[in-house]
């Protein structure tokens, strides 16, 4: 299947069914933010088990891409512990700002379709708004 197929069909199971959706609006501990350049909001709530793995769920109302991102990201960090979401979001943020190589992608299964976007800034920017949120949510809170 070519990559073009394979992300359009992808991206499109995954913002119309995406993995750990909730409806987060009303919950005080998520944190919200907002996608300046597009208006996408999203609701990230997380938190460490007892086993110090990571509980995560996720809503938005945001375009396909982004919807489709962090429900790729949900899956991939979901019962990781703490260094290895660090690492995870930092490898997926330097491929899509261009630091890494595309490849690495791979290893992180249904995201590899993301290396189709690469060259298209706005799509990149909807898919990094749910990773760069991560982000600044361990840095500010469990750092």
């Amino acid at each position: 299947m070519e990559l073009q197929e394979l992300y359009n069909r992808t991206v499109r199971e995954h913002s119309i069914r995406p993995h750990n959706f909730l409806n987060l609006k009303k919950n005080p501990q998520a944190w919200e933010k907002q996608n300046p350049e597009c208006g996408d909001t999203i609701r990230i709530f997380l938190q460490w088990n007892s086993q110090e793995e990571l509980e995560i769920a996720f809503d938005m109302e945001g375009c396909a891409v982004s919807t489709a991102s962090a429900s790729m990201m949900t899956d991939i960090v979901k019962g990781k512990k703490k260094q290895e979401v660090e690492k995870i979001y930092q490898e997926v943020l330097d491929v899509m700002k261009g630091s890494k190589e595309a490849n690495l992608l791979d290893t992180y299964g249904d995201l590899s379709v993301f290396k189709g976007i690469l060259a298209y800034p706005v799509r990149l920017q909807c898919a990094i708004f749910p990773w760069k949120t991560l982000q600044d949510i361990i840095e500010k809170r469990y750092l």
